[in-house]
């Protein structure tokens, strides 16, 4: 999801490169966080944050090009 940038910056209407190592697969999609950090952020409302990340990904993917 988010192309592959970090779910949790997303929700921060930021973008962030990932570690490879931090992940989770969520109804089929695989989302990567930057950081251990920031995937214990993510994980405490992964539906809620998900629903946030899609939004600002939306205004956010022109830019990612």
């Amino acid at each position: 999801a988010n192309d592959g940038y970090c779910a949790w910056a997303m929700t921060e209407t930021r973008i962030a490169k990932t570690d490879p190592e931090v992940w989770k697969i969520v109804d089929g999609k695989l989302y990567l966080n930057c950081s251990k950090e920031a995937y214990e952020k993510w994980s405490r409302d992964v539906p809620g944050n998900i629903r946030k990340a899609d939004a600002n990904w939306l205004r956010l993917k022109e830019k990612a090009k």
